[in-house]
């Protein structure tokens, strides 16, 4: 969605510093490429920060691991999805969740599977914790492989845990980040995604107050593209950004407001062509066209994958 309507996505790259002004607001942060990248918000997970909260448990992590299987953990009719509850040995205990998607959701090549499991815990340790599931279902990862056993062997595994903040409250997360930081509190144990879209809201009412959240989407016949207006020579786009007005556009960039008018560039190349006021076969192909050229350094809000440090406040925003 955020793709199909304007959204600019940096791949191969990640943020390394935030950029704050004397009055302790972000104003943009600098990438791994040296890049300066302005923008009024910038949306990131706890475990990028480098503020301890008092009073916030940090005793509490997600186990995690992913195994890839050369046959399922349980046989069904439907191989798309199996989802599993392994009870804990003692009750005080979490369960150990498992879902294992088949190759028929397109997750794996055909005659594998990639099967999770996740559980909470205190120990950070998430090999340990998770291997008696692991052994449970599968063959054990340290003895030889037994081919006549019917437990489905392991063909690739990975075992990572993180701190679980997913209870703290947005306001808590977000107290000590300067302003226009906003902190989530990571997923949790859940396996579905109730409370991602509920943290991703209570976000976008702070930074768009009065919009709605997620509307269905338009039909494609249904979305008008922005006019130039006369006292701009440049020509504003459906997300937002100017393009240079001293830029020339070649015909195949060209774009118009809607299927019943053709851009001044596409009848001057056909009057050059031919004198005829008809746009060309070509040119009417390119009709409602936008260009693809956005400037990356206009963005309004950023998701950052990568922190990894942090202006001192009051640098007035200037590298050390």
């Amino acid at each position: 969605m955020s793709a199909v309507f304007g959204g600019i996505y940096m791949l191969r790259t990640t943020a390394d510093y935030l950029i704050v002004d004397d009055t302790n607001v972000c104003r943009g942060m600098i990438d791994s490429e040296g890049r300066r990248l302005t923008c009024k918000n910038v949306i990131m997970d706890h475990s990028y920060t480098t503020t301890h909260h008092e009073g916030i448990q940090s005793d509490r992590f997600v186990s995690r691991a992913v195994l890839i299987t050369d046959k399922t953990v349980r046989e069904s009719e439907n191989e798309e999805v199996t989802f599993l509850t392994i009870p804990p040995p003692k009750p005080a205990e979490e369960p150990v969740r498992v879902l294992e998607i088949g190759h028929t959701a397109c997750a794996s090549p055909k005659g594998t599977y990639v099967v999770h499991l996740t559980r909470k815990c205190s120990s950070p340790d998430a090999k340990t914790d998770l291997m008696p599931a692991v052994e449970l279902l599968c063959q054990s990862l340290e003895a030889e492989l037994d081919y006549s056993c019917e437990k489905p062997k392991v063909l690739w595994s990975m075992f990572f845990s993180y701190q679980d903040k997913s209870d703290v409250s947005l306001e808590d997360l977000r107290a000590g980040q300067p302003g226009g930081v906003h902190v989530t509190g990571g997923p949790g144990c859940s396996v579905g995604y109730e409370h991602a879209v509920k943290q991703a809201k209570q976000i976008f009412e702070q930074i768009c107050p009065g919009e709605e959240f997620l509307p269905p989407a338009p039909n494609p016949e249904d979305i008008i593209y922005d006019e130039p207006s006369g006292d701009n020579p440049g020509h504003s786009n459906k997300a937002g950004f100017e393009d240079n007005p001293g830029d020339e556009l070649k015909p195949e960039e060209s774009r118009s407001g809607n299927g019943d008018q053709f851009s001044e560039q596409e009848i001057h190349k056909c009057e050059d062509e031919g004198g005829d006021d008809s746009p060309t076969p070509e040119a009417a192909e390119n009709v409602g066209k936008e260009s693809s050229t956005k400037d990356e350094n206009q963005t309004e809000t950023v998701l950052v994958e990568s922190i990894s440090k942090e202006y001192p406040q009051g640098q007035g925003g200037q590298e050390e």
